[in-house]
């Protein structure tokens, strides 16, 4: 006669082995009536008004600045004169090459865009200017 132990213990293993593969039981789904769901609102897309910034607008509460007034200002700092020797002959717009605004200098690298701006002519102690700028109110005297 046989020992009964090993086939016991064969037999036990393989019902352990066969319950540790079964699947768990899910937990019951939460159930909710149509009255405990309340939908959110939609969010609509409201369009933004497309603002376009005054270039010579300057601060908030200050009179903007027009290009003959922007240039005067450059003109005066930069040939250090007061404004009110300064006089306005010509504005022009102008699309610039890039951003030197037609007034390249040596060893400076300029970014290649089209910079729509001014050559505005002032006259200041007998001489004759060019005042280049953008349209942001950024400029410098070309021909000096």
């Amino acid at each position: 006669m046989r020992p009964l132990f090993p086939r016991f213990t064969l037999l036990l293993l393989a019902l352990l082995l066969v319950a540790g593969c079964t699947a768990l039981p899910l937990p019951a789904p939460e159930t909710s009536s149509p009255a405990d769901f309340i939908p959110e609102p939609a969010a609509t897309a409201t369009p933004m008004p497309l603002i376009t910034p005054d270039p010579f607008a300057g601060a908030p509460g200050v009179a903007p600045l027009s290009p003959s007034a922007a240039a005067i200002e450059i003109a005066a700092a930069d040939l250090r004169i007061p404004a009110a020797e300064i006089q306005v002959t010509a504005v022009e717009a102008v699309d610039w090459n890039d951003s030197s605004l037609g007034c390249p200098r040596s060893g400076m690298m300029y970014a290649q865009v089209i910079t729509p701006g001014y050559r505005v002519t002032v006259l200041a102690g007998g001489k004759t200017y060019q005042v280049h700028m953008d349209t942001n109110g950024y400029g410098l005297i070309c021909n000096r």
